[in-house]
Parts: C-alpha cells; sequence; structure tokens
C-alpha cells in the first residue's frame, strides 16, 4: 500500500477533502480536472443511461483511485457520477501532477497500475456473468465477489457458482 506522505511527495497540490454519507463527489459529465485517492470510506460509481436509468457500475473501498480516465486530455470528462457511501476521506491531486509523478515514482506508477488492473478484473467477471450465467448464479456470483472484496463469509454462494 501507498503511504499519504509518497502521495505528497509526488503531488504537492494534494488536498484532504472530508465528505458525509450520500455527498456528491462529482457528476457524470462534469469537466475532470482533478483526480482522488480514497483515504476512508467508500464511494460508488454509478452512471445514468440515456434513457434516465441509473445503474451502479462499482463502490471503490478506501486505497482506491477516482478518475474518468487517466490520459492527458485536458477536456476530460467524468463518465459516471461518485457519491460517497457513509463518511468518506479523499485526496484530491491535480491530473497534471500525477500523470508525472507516474513516471518519477515507479512505486506509485505499479501501485495505479495493480489497482486499476484489479478493478478491470471485477468488472470483466461480472459482464462474464451478466452474458453467460442465470439469475441465480449471477446474484451468488455477485455476493461472492462483494464478500471477498469488502470482507465477509460467502460459502453459500460458492455453491451456485
Amino acid at each position: 500500500m501507498v503511504t499519504i506522505e509518497r502521495w505528497k511527495a509526488a503531488c504537492p497540490s494534494l488536498t484532504l477533502l472530508n465528505f458525509r454519507h450520500n455527498a456528491l463527489i462529482y457528476r457524470q459529465g462534469d469537466l475532470c480536472t482533478h483526480l482522488f485517492y480514497i483515504a476512508k470510506g467508500y464511494i460508488k460509481l454509478s452512471k445514468v443511461t440515456p434513457d434516465g436509468e441509473q445503474f451502479i457500475v462499482i463502490l471503490l473501498p478506501a486505497g482506491e483511485l477516482l478518475s474518468s480516465s487517466f490520459s492527458n486530455n485536458a477536456r476530460e470528462l467524468f463518465q459516471e457520477t461518485a457519491t460517497a457511501k457513509g463518511r468518506v476521506q479523499l485526496y484530491r491531486f491535480s491530473r497534471e501532477e500525477f500523470m508525472a509523478s507516474l513516471s518519477a515514482y515507479p512505486d506509485l506508477a505499479r501501485y495505479v497500475i495493480e489497482r486499476l488492473s484489479n478493478r478491470q478484473l471485477f468488472l470483466e467477471r461480472r459482464l462474464e456473468y451478466l452474458l453467460y450465467k442465470n439469475v441465480h448464479a449471477r446474484m451468488a456470483a455477485l455476493l461472492y465477489e462483494l464478500a471477498k472484496r469488502y470482507g465477509g463469509n460467502a460459502p453459500m454462494a460458492m455453491k451456485w457458482m
């Protein structure tokens, strides 16, 4: 785990932000000028479809990064809405500092790659379950993934996988 001191050294503009339960961090379509590191709590990422339906993409725990993308595009928009679940502490830093820190601090780059890779695998498994499993198996697999990712014991879920 990368310490906050390491983030501060890499990104001097780092600012601590506190949010209450259900507070809006950013909205889908907002300009993405900053990135966030979740220090405490959970963040729900959700999207609204063109039909106006909202769906949850993922629930991110402490230690994860929030950004629409990690490109250098200054006009990047957030692709989802981020909402605090419970009390949340975030560290905010500029996109430019963050991108520069990845080449200057290889341990941060490795950490970011690991976090994004784990998130991608989680989402790919969810997609696979949606495409190839029945409703019972999808629910069991999702419960198992959530328990594995956020803690808890899910022996019954294994029965359906």
